[in-house]
């Protein structure tokens, strides 16, 4: 861990504040730190902390949170473990949101050992806190094969809290992107159970496959169910994945297919892993074709503005 010292040892810095009074010199340095921040400078602005610090001037919490939120930005590992320092030396206790955007902070920062460091030592954790932590070991890919997704699940059922279904759908966007489909389907049933309109969001985006007797049982909840929305010469047109109620639905499929057909001939290779279950690869390909962005976008013409309205 860096110390004050070390970050705030620079001359110019300290003799541009010891010419005015202790109050003025204080805001003064409040100013330039503020200056620092809104600039982007993290490492001038960690740098006027650690003379705050030395001086053992208050630093107050929404500064401080400004610090964290610029060292993610940075993703300024050091910078970050000086912040967190001083932050628990000035501020403790500190409440639990104040702690997940502490580990927000590493998980940003790449990072995840020290993540795992703030979360072990709570001594209560949240959901928020246990949402956080598989949000930011899965952006850092840190449960990147089968062995970790499985490690992943048997920590999750031993959680103390109920798993929230964030929790499992994350770990189902892990399986399916990974391939491990057995797990990814169980993840499937349970984000099913806690939130079934989430997993027919999900299905509608081709990722899972759709029964038509299911269809059917689901017509009545169309308004609900995911939208692209379209503005095209001052109208607006509904796409759904999979759905082939539009009027044009012919035109666009056909031109879809084409468009794959040139992007094959020019190298292009399916992404057929993002689709979840076990189903022949022309299937999977039919489901990543009919996504409702697709249909969205093939229907614009040329050179016209369109704007995606709504999007889950």
């Amino acid at each position: 861990m860096t110390d004050g010292s070390q970050l705030s040892n620079n001359p110019k810095q300290e003799g541009k504040f010891s010419e005015t009074p202790e109050s003025h010199q204080y805001l003064g340095t409040l100013e330039e730190l503020d200056g620092f921040c809104n600039e982007g400078k993290v490492k001038e602005a960690v740098e006027v902390l650690g003379l705050l610090v030395k001086r053992c001037h208050p630093v107050d919490l929404p500064q401080y949170l400004q610090l964290m939120w610029e060292c993610s930005e940075a993703q300024s590992l050091q910078e970050a473990k000086f912040v967190h320092e001083q932050f628990i030396r000035s501020l403790s206790p500190l409440e639990v949101s104040t702690y997940n955007r502490i580990i927000e902070m590493y998980g940003k920062c790449g990072s995840m050992d020290d993540a795992f460091m703030v979360f072990n030592a709570m001594p209560t954790c949240n959901l928020t806190l246990w949402d956080t932590m598989m949000t930011w070991l899965a952006k850092n890919d840190m449960l990147g094969s089968t062995r970790y997704l499985d490690e992943a699940f048997e920590f999750i059922e031993k959680m103390p809290l109920e798993p929230s279904v964030n929790i499992w759908e994350t770990l189902m966007d892990l399986c399916r992107v990974h391939g491990h489909m057995e797990l990814g389907d169980h993840c499937a049933e349970l984000v099913e159970q806690l939130d079934p309109l989430r997993m027919n969001e999900q299905s509608k985006a081709g990722l899972l496959p759709v029964i038509p007797s299911d269809l059917a049982k689901q017509k009545e909840k169309k308004k609900l169910a995911s939208q692209s929305l379209l503005e095209v010469w001052s109208r607006v047109h509904e796409y759904r994945a999979g759905d082939r109620s539009h009027p044009n639905t012919d035109k666009l499929y056909a031109e879809l297919r084409h468009l794959r057909e040139q992007m094959k001939e020019a190298g292009y290779i399916p992404e057929t892993r993002f689709v979840l279950h076990d189903i022949d690869h022309e299937s999977k390909e039919e489901a990543l074709l009919a996504h409702r962005r697709r249909g969205a976008g093939i229907s614009r013409p040329p050179q016209h503005h369109s704007q995606n309205l709504h999007n889950f």
